[in-house]
């Protein structure tokens, strides 16, 4: 799921409930894969087992709140988030969700910082807090070199730990074209998550667009069409 390879995910969360289905974690961490596939209602259904074979399970309900703010039931989501910091103050997982939540629901970048900030350091350095945590401080808090210096840390450190981690990549890789202007290195970041995983639709789109912008138009219609 880090890496962005989400069939695998699915696939590899499948065979794990199915190798032990009392597992609440194998359910929980179902219900997230799934989540990743878009598929929100068979996520919730995963995560209400997980929760059903583990009540005290703080993973399995920040899980379960992540698919139903993603379904726009915000009550139910903030119960849940809210069940799970009760049940484990420190757990990243739920940490996570509430800042994703504060973000992208209540608009609250401040509260969404303080709660990504707190998931990244209890996960010790999870590839996906760290994406979110760089982007929300790129996109929400970009008013000065050392609030970029500090989300490029993260964003770097990350990549040096998952050198073919495909979200890292496309983040710095459009960030490097689109606000420093520096395509060359966009270029060189977005080739590496192509490689990385070759069906990523994003990355080949952005690629096709710096391509095209340095004059490589043969090479930026390939990714186009890929």
């Amino acid at each position: 799921i880090m890496q962005g390879q989400i069939r695998d995910a699915v696939s590899a969360a499948e065979n794990t409930v199915t190798a032990n289905p009392f597992s609440s974690d194998a359910w929980a961490v179902r219900a997230l894969a799934l989540n990743r596939d878009d598929r929100l209602t068979d996520a919730i259904v995963s995560a209400l087992r997980a929760v059903e074979l583990n009540p005290d399970s703080a993973r399995a309900r920040a899980y379960l709140a992540e698919s139903y703010a993603d379904l726009e039931r915000f009550t139910r989501a903030e119960q849940e988030i809210e069940k799970a910091l009760e049940l484990n103050p420190d757990s990243y997982e739920a940490h996570y969700v509430n800042g994703m939540y504060q973000w992208t629901v209540n608009f609250d970048f401040a509260a969404a910082r303080v709660e990504l900030e707190e998931a990244y350091a209890l996960s010790n350095g999870a590839a996906h807090v760290g994406l979110n945590l760089g982007r929300l401080l790129l996109n929400a808090f970009n008013d000065s070199p050392d609030q970029e210096a500090q989300a490029l840390g993260i964003l770097t450190d990350i990549l040096d730990r998952n050198p073919d981690n495909a979200s890292i990549l496309y983040t710095l890789g459009v960030y490097a074209w689109r606000t420093q202007g520096d395509q060359e290195k966009a270029e060189t970041f977005l080739r590496r998550c192509v490689s990385a995983v070759p069906t990523d639709i994003f990355c080949n789109y952005e690629l096709g667009r710096v391509l095209t912008n340095l004059g490589l138009t043969d090479e930026a219609r390939q990714a186009f069409e890929r």
